[in-house]
């Protein structure tokens, strides 16, 4: 069976290896000796909370991946985000300030945002793009 200790060791060393770093750049950087770098990954010895945090930053990985936890869910998207993106929508279209491809990124970002929501979510989204584009129909031409 395998211990914490190896797991994260063996992650660890996997991280290093993909930026093509030796033990010692670690170790250097860790504010370690090689030999003491090398037995973390190895498993002989763990790595405290301090060394795990310094070596997310080293190798450029979040501590999830060390201890192999899945990933956080990313964060939900709130209503004024949405009305954030519609607005930014209704700014390209009424005042053509952006290219179209500015304004179709927006609108993907908008959709994707879309597909994380709830259904009655994605109905307040609807009804508030309703409610701007009315507002664009009965704008006085300018």
């Amino acid at each position: 069976m395998t211990t914490l200790a190896e797991t994260i060791g063996h992650n660890l060393r996997y991280a290093r290896e993909s930026k093509r770093m030796t033990q010692q750049d670690v170790a250097d950087q860790l504010g370690v000796t090689r030999s003491a770098y090398a037995n973390i990954e190895l498993g002989r010895n763990t790595a405290g909370v301090d060394h795990l945090v310094k070596l997310t930053r080293i190798l450029g990985q979040p501590i999830h991946v060390f201890l192999n936890l899945p990933a956080p869910p990313p964060e939900e998207p709130t209503i004024s985000d949405i009305e954030s993106k519609i607005d930014d929508i209704y700014e390209l279209l009424t005042y053509e300030r952006g290219p179209a491809d500015q304004g179709r990124s927006v609108l993907g970002e908008l959709l994707a945002i879309c597909h994380q929501l709830p259904a009655d979510v994605v109905k307040q989204v609807v009804d508030f793009a309703a409610y701007q584009l009315n507002r664009t129909k009965n704008s006085p031409a300018g």
